[in-house]
């Protein structure tokens, strides 16, 4: 009876041999498959990964762009406008001149007030329009300003410096932490 025994467990041991490497095999062709799927996934996940860092070094390069041409616009405001207060003190001073000089043909040389008036209101208007014309070149140096980051400012009355100033700063920092966040998040714009 012990060999029958043992002939019957050998023929058990061949048949869960056999059994085992049949299995193995049909495991082998879909191990390979999917070996072949997650090749193709990695390769569209890093074509996916090279074209997001190469948009957002294109956006970034672009905002680099608008943000000097911001800066030199806003370094040319602030010299249009300390020119401009430079040309009203001299406005003032000259007008003031010009009055005392008014003043003085006044007595001399004009018989009549009415005379007087009309040349006094003549300079008054002559000066105001000399502001208002120096306020609306101000006016559409900053509505060009606006225009970079509002299509619609070209359609605005009148644009104020001081909301606009503050508008690019928060563009800036906001920027400013972007890139803050990219640097944290591992996203080193600057190794891109």
């Amino acid at each position: 009876m012990q060999n029958k025994d043992l002939v019957i467990i050998c023929l058990i041991i061949v048949i869960i041999y056999l059994y085992y490497q049949q299995e193995n095999k049909s495991v082998s062709p879909h191990l390979k498959q999917l070996q072949t799927e997650l090749k193709h996934y990695q390769s569209l996940y890093q074509k996916r990964v090279e074209k997001n860092l190469l948009d957002t070094e294109t956006l970034n390069s672009e905002w680099e762009i608008r943000y000097n041409q911001l800066e030199n616009l806003n370094n040319q405001t602030n010299r249009e406008k300390n020119e401009l207060a430079k040309y009203q003190v001299l406005l003032e001073k000259k007008v003031a001149d010009l009055e005392q000089q008014l003043l003085n043909l006044a007595k001399q040389k004009i018989k009549t007030k009415k005379d007087a008036e009309k040349l006094l209101t003549n300079l008054e208007i002559q000066w105001k329009q000399k502001i208002q014309n120096l306020e609306q070149t101000n006016q559409e140096q900053l509505r060009k300003i606006n225009l970079l980051f509002d299509e619609q400012a070209k359609d605005y009355q009148f644009i104020d410096f001081d909301g606009l100033y503050s508008l690019l700063s928060q563009i800036a920092e906001r920027e400013k932490e972007s890139k803050s966040s990219d640097d944290e998040n591992g996203w080193d714009t600057a190794e891109e």
